[in-house]
């Protein structure tokens, strides 16, 4: 996302939920019967053998203050974290100082994610002047070194990775730069002047340098490209839209450096369209109809590493929200229900990016943000003042019910509903659906014409996420119902 800022994005590995939590375990009828503002109570009964899952969410700060109880109590298990180049040696040939205030600061919370066996995807960018490409110096501060500067960068990080990838830190996963398929900020290893692959061949060089000095320090560090901004789909561009900066990836791998990386970090956006269910993202062709953009931009990602003959990259999803538009949540007179409505398709939104994502197979999906600030889109699952919003309460459900779950089918008997198939940890099977015909008309109400289906059989548990973020149980039959509102339905084994 197009925002500088400092952050530690966590979700905590599931087995140590049961210690970690000082939350009651409820039920769902009982949680369905609370208001959003109540105490914050987890859905996760006591399991012993759980399995990491791939729910992420970014926390301001791994602290109370910073939404790390929130956290905790929504089942989880990653973290991302940046350090700064230019902070640890901001003076060519100086030695590295890694007790500098803010590098300090990341390091205890390195140290707390390590003692909760957490996953962080450590961000190492920040590019200091004298390394800096000067084209770019006065236009970033970050962003794009030097060719002959990369060996120096490798001596960095090799640095970092003696010190970081083992005990107390233990780190595993670390990528280089934020969005760097941009050009004039974040990232910055975007070249406007390079319409084939916009900066990527300068990337997979670096790579090729990085790589190998990483591995023979720590080969379990898994080096990630990005995290990608990935800004439009560059084989279908909308009109008047330049999406070279896509092909930053196809770069790399011009560049023949696909062995030069375990996996791709990317962010993915979907917009609210002003009535409840509705989103999309027109520079991805993404929409309620389709799936969450970050489906379609998985996809992009798969063609082109196929298109290489690439294998065996994982991708994380490090960033994903759904926005709400300055007309409809911040600006002076904005309709007074258009926000419920957006936090009431927040909370199906969640139930949705999470379930495709599990089916895409994605190593983890990092939520964007715990807090609810409205100069970055209200995108968060609680208030400033931390009380529980709609959306919360439904990713804490749906990292219960999906958390280690394995994809087993996409189900396609069902004409105008999305139908996700899974296997959970205790051996259930689990399908999560919603409807993607309904018909949106904005200002005017949309049309919404549930479908009556006929299960296999009669479930165990069936669960409708509600308006207001919670699952409400509904009767158990063969016959169902079933709208823009996300529905869980469980068979036991």
């Amino acid at each position: 996302m197009k925002i500088k800022r400092s952050y530690l994005s966590i979700a905590l590995n599931t087995v140590l939920l049961v210690a970690l939590l000082t939350v009651s375990c409820t039920s769902a009828a009982q949680m369905s019967a609370n208001g959003t503002s109540a105490p914050i109570q987890n859905y996760l009964p006591t399991i012993i053998n759980i399995q990491p899952s791939l729910f992420g969410i970014v926390v301001q700060t791994i602290d109370s203050a910073g939404g790390l109880d929130q956290a905790v109590a929504a089942n989880a298990s990653w973290a991302r974290s940046t350090i700064s180049w230019k902070e640890v040696q901001p003076n060519e040939g100086d030695p590295y100082n890694w007790a500098s205030p803010n590098n300090s600061y990341v390091e205890s919370q390195l140290k707390t994610a390590s003692a909760k066996n957490i996953k962080v995807v450590l961000d190492i960018e920040a590019t200091p002047d004298w390394a800096l490409d000067p084209s770019l110096l006065g236009v970033c501060d970050d962003g794009r070194i030097r060719a002959d500067k990369f060996a120096a960068y490798s001596n960095y990080i090799k640095a970092a990775v003696s010190r970081y990838g083992v005990a107390p830190y233990n780190l595993e996963y670390i990528e280089f730069y934020n969005e760097p398929d941009v050009y004039h900020s974040l990232g910055c290893w975007g070249d406007d002047n390079d319409k084939s692959y916009y900066g990527g061949k300068t990337y997979g060089e670096m790579l090729k340098v990085v790589y190998p000095a990483i591995k023979a320090i720590n080969p379990g560090i898994k080096v990630l490209v990005g995290g990608l901004l990935l800004d439009c789909d560059p084989r279908t561009p909308p009109a008047g839209k330049d999406c070279a900066p896509a092909k930053f990836l196809e770069g790399i791998l011009a560049d023949g450096a696909g062995p030069y990386f375990d996996g791709i970090s990317f962010h993915g956006y979907d917009f609210y369209q002003g009535s409840i269910g509705y989103y999309s993202n027109d520079n991805w062709k993404s929409h309620y109809t389709t799936n969450p953009v970050v489906v379609s931009k998985a996809n992009y990602l798969n063609y082109v590493l196929a298109k290489y003959n690439v294998t065996n990259k994982f991708l994380l999803s490090t960033e994903s929200s759904i926005v709400c538009k300055v007309i409809f949540c911040q600006e002076a007179g904005a309709p007074a229900q258009r926000y419920p409505d957006y936090l009431t398709s927040k909370a199906y939104y969640v139930a949705q990016v999470y379930a495709s994502s599990v089916a895409a197979n994605f190593r983890a999906n990092i939520w964007f943000s715990i807090y609810e600030v409205p100069i970055t889109g209200n995108m968060g699952l609680i208030s400033l003042n931390q009380t529980p919003l709609p959306p919360y309460y439904t990713y804490q459900f749906t990292s219960t019910k999906l958390a280690g779950a394995a994809f087993t089918q996409q189900i396609s008997t069902y004409p105008g509903l999305r139908v996700y198939a899974f296997t959970t940890l205790s051996g259930s099977t689990l399908w999560v659906m919603w409807s993607i015909d309904q018909i949106y008309q904005y200002p005017k109400p949309p049309i919404i014409t549930p479908h009556q289906i006929t299960l296999p059989s009669v479930p165990s548990e069936v669960n409708l996420i509600g308006t207001d973020g919670k699952p409400a149980p509904q009767p158990l039959s063969q016959s169902l119902s079933v709208g823009i509102a996300p529905v869980f339905i469980e068979w036991s084994k």
